[in-house]
């Protein structure tokens, strides 16, 4: 399975001399996954994803004049190796919903900084917690086709722990919204 994700960050709060923006980035998730199917209508999805979570932070600078004097632009990058346990359940013929739960391990981060005028000495936000877990929800559309089976499927990772532990005033958390594409294969008893 692979696909686009977005991360919103909740529980960001900047106090500063700087004109902060937070902007959330597309990135990506791929890896494998199994299923078992404990019932007709429920089963038991298991994923072990690699994932890349964006986020940019832009600072600006003005003087006592409200003129520009300096900006800052920061493109984070977090990778990390996650694995979800989702029981879902049929809905219909090919609809399925699921809840259940994720715990990821940091891999590691990198950072791309562009400025002018304005010296950056580095950024707690590039530090990162060796853990983030929380509930994964997802929503999914299945088309069968003998051995084979297509899924296109949103999932919603809502961080439950803060990811950045040295944040000056208020935890982060992560909620990383995927759309992905899988493809399985259907072994019959």
């Amino acid at each position: 399975m692979a696909g686009p994700t977005y991360l919103n960050i909740r529980g960001a709060r900047y106090a500063s001399f700087f004109v902060q923006k937070g902007k959330e980035k597309l990135g990506y998730t791929f890896g494998l996954g199994l299923t078992h199917h404990l019932g007709k209508r429920v089963f038991l999805n298991t994923r072990l994803l690699l994932e890349r979570k964006r986020f940019g932070i832009d600072y600006v600078h003005y003087n006592k004049a409200n003129t520009l004097i300096g900006w800052s632009k920061q493109d984070f990058s977090k990778y990390y190796m996650t694995i979800a346990v989702i029981p879902q359940f049929v809905i219909g013929k090919y609809f399925n919903m699921g809840f259940g739960f994720y715990i990821s391990k940091f891999v590691k981060s990198t950072v791309e900084i562009q400025t002018y005028n304005l010296v950056v000495f580095g950024s707690h936000l590039n530090e990162s917690s060796q853990y983030d877990n929380g509930f994964s929800f997802t929503a999914g559309y299945t088309v069968p086709f003998k051995n084979l089976i297509l899924t296109i499927q949103f999932t919603d990772n809502y961080g439950l722990q803060s990811v950045i532990p040295s944040t000056p005033t208020y935890p982060l958390y992560f909620n990383s919204y995927s759309i992905l594409l899988g493809l399985s294969y259907k072994k019959n008893k």
